[in-house]
């Protein structure tokens, strides 16, 4: 037999996501607390009803970026724990 066995079709994936995730969030927390301090700053500086409505739409888009970097990052904990502890996910 090679290298490759078909259970790395299950397991690289998997892999990748953990890698991706433990990526993906600390530069979701690291834009996400950008946004969320400089949009009330700029909308503080907003001359038009345009402006303000536009600052606080990206307050939102950060909250967004921060709500869902926390979803990922408790499923990504949770799969590993099912995994450390079962055997499986």
């Amino acid at each position: 037999m090679g290298l490759w066995h078909l259970e790395t079709l299950v397991t690289a994936p998997t892999l990748f996501m953990g890698i991706g995730a433990f990526v993906w969030v600390p530069l979701t927390f690291l834009l996400a607390s950008l946004v969320i301090v400089l949009a009330p700053f700029v909308a503080g500086y907003a001359y038009t009803f345009q402006q303000l409505l536009g600052c606080i739409c990206i307050h939102g888009l950060g909250d967004g970026f921060t709500l869902s970097a926390f979803r990922t990052l408790h499923h990504t904990c949770l799969m590993g724990l099912g995994y450390l502890l079962l055997g499986q996910c």
